[in-house]
């Protein structure tokens, strides 16, 4: 079965872009924040349809800081 999306989940958009936490859910969407530009912190309200899971093998793939 599929994890959830819930808060502290690590998501990217279907159409790709950074990975981001769910820090929120209001009102049935997800609030996103994630880093831009190195150390700015950005966020916005993303409908769960166009979420999915980063899953633990792509966080390896990540860029450490």
């Amino acid at each position: 079965m599929a994890e959830k999306l819930k808060k502290g989940s690590i998501v990217e958009l279907n159409s790709g872009g950074p990975p981001m936490t769910i820090v929120a859910e209001t009102g049935g969407n997800f609030q996103c924040a994630w880093f831009a530009n190195g150390d700015e912190v950005r966020d916005a309200v993303f409908s769960p349809a166009s979420l999915k899971l980063v899953e633990p093998r792509q966080m390896g793939k990540l860029k450490a800081l």
